[in-house]
């Protein structure tokens, strides 16, 4: 932006009305050419204003957290105008030292990237392309800094150890307790001993850890109506229920 040059919706500050917003102009005013119409920040007032007068608002305030030089800083004090030229900020480092850089050496501080989960956490893979099967599924993660990227789905910086056998690389997953929920698994998927999961009609079943009698050697389970107790029978098996009703959801 040309420094007597604004447009509408532009920041700009004044040193008598402080912050604002252009709202109109340039213009023709008593005082000549190039005056601008500003909105006082957080109230209703306008100002009329020459170009001479306002200056771009700047990109930070005191107590921003900076880039200065390279180095991750905060901002304590200004801006300040260096004889008509860049204003410039006074910024602590981490250390103490303090730094006087003007606004082309003062970037926005990068954002937090979120710490990786530890190498021996147990999770639940959330994220892995060309393994969406495994979506859902439990193990340990191996390693946190592989570099596998595939086309799409961005880095997957995670090896994992699947409990049912397996490993693959992950985009995404989430700790877990340490130990497993008590539960039987069953091609694949552990299935929580008295959680709910429900069919692809809607239905809701539960199961428990007596075995089924009609030889599939998956525990029992039940069509889930009401508490555990209310009398519906457990005559389903959890394979009849995958088979006739699958997949199922935990609820």
């Amino acid at each position: 932006m040309d420094e007597k040059t604004f447009k509408v919706g532009d920041k700009v500050t004044n040193e008598v009305s402080g912050p604002g917003e252009v709202v109109f102009g340039p213009f023709q005013g008593v005082a000549g050419a190039g005056m601008y119409l500003v909105k006082d920040e957080g109230s209703p007032v306008h100002w009329m204003l020459s170009a001479r007068s306002i200056a771009p608002l700047p990109a930070f305030k005191v107590g921003d957290r900076v880039t200065a030089y390279g180095t991750p800083s905060v901002i304590v004090g200004g801006p300040y105008d260096e004889a008509g030229k860049r204003p410039v900020w006074v910024v602590r480092t981490e250390d103490g030292t303090l730094f006087f850089p003007n606004e082309q050496r003062v970037r926005p501080a990068p954002a937090d990237e979120p710490a990786l989960v530890p190498v021996g956490t147990r999770v639940r893979v959330d994220r892995a392309r060309y393994a969406e099967a495994s979506h859902g599924r439990t193990g340990v993660v191996t390693s946190n800094t592989e570099t596998w990227e595939p086309y799409e789905g961005g880095p997957h910086p995670y090896e994992v150890d699947l409990d049912d056998g397996g490993t693959f690389y992950a985009a995404e997953v989430t700790p877990i307790d340490d130990k497993p929920a008590a539960g039987f698994e069953y091609n694949g998927v552990v299935y929580e001993y008295g959680a709910l999961y429900q069919g692809r009609d809607g239905d809701l079943f539960r199961f428990r850890p007596e075995i089924s009698d009609d030889g599939t050697g998956t525990p029992q389970g039940q069509l889930a109506y009401g508490t555990e107790d209310d009398g519906c029978p457990w005559h389903w098996s959890l394979a009849e229920t995958v088979s006739g009703y699958g997949p199922l959801t935990k609820k």
